[in-house]
């Protein structure tokens, strides 16, 4: 893959006159000049040339994929796919994802492959192999979430009394939404009325009054 593909734009580019030496001289002329006519919109055959070695590359792929799952499927070989598509396309990113690229690799190609060796060498199954990844990543995910948990401040349990509601509520959550809620609020507005002599209650009767009411 590549030759092919790039052939007819490598042409065109020594005929173009773009491909020189170190000497600074156009290849198969010596004077740095080429009798061809100029050949038009390198860039465009570049990008066409780029765009089928990425096919070829991934029919490639396709068919080695293929015989390696009839090895395994018709003869029994015991072979483990490695997925570094993060890693390739985290390097191509470039600047600071090289470091997360490298975590990437270490993940998925690295730590993978020295694990399906060792078990291979210590005469383990793949099923065993895959049973024990499967309890290293439940465990390694109960930690973290244990981590999480042991991280998160403990809640503060203070009790906060509402004389209003004769209630006691435990909690800043729970203070919160009582004492915003509407049930306490028309408490509120109940006993501010009946302080006021509303509800049919009727007001305290003063000597002042009492004394005017009788004249």
């Amino acid at each position: 893959i590549g030759f092919h593909e790039w052939r007819g734009y490598l042409d065109a580019l020594r005929r173009n006159g773009r491909c020189v030496n170190d000497k600074g001289t156009g290849i198969g002329t010596g004077t740095g000049k080429t009798s061809a006519p100029p050949v038009a919109d390198l860039d465009a055959m570049r990008r066409t040339a780029t765009e089928h070695t990425k096919q070829d590359t991934c029919r490639l792929a396709r068919r080695q994929l293929k015989r390696c799952q009839r090895l395994t499927r018709v003869f029994g070989w015991r072979l483990t796919f490695l997925d570094s598509t993060e890693t390739h396309r985290l390097l191509g990113e470039g600047g600071s994802h090289a470091a997360v690229a490298q975590t990437a690799w270490t993940k998925d190609v690295l730590d993978p492959a020295l694990a399906e060796s060792l078990a291979f060498l210590a005469g383990e199954s793949s099923g065993d192999v895959a049973k024990r990844n499967r309890n290293d990543d439940a465990a390694a995910a109960a930690n973290q979430k244990k981590a999480e948990t042991e991280t998160e401040p403990e809640p503060e349990w203070k009790e906060h009394r509402c004389d209003v509601c004769d209630k006691t509520v435990r909690g800043e959550t729970e203070r919160v939404a009582h004492f915003e809620g509407r049930r306490h609020w028309r408490r509120v507005s109940a006993t501010r009325k009946k302080a006021r002599g509303g509800h049919g209650t009727q007001a305290p009767v003063t000597n002042a009054s009492a004394g005017d009411a009788s004249g």
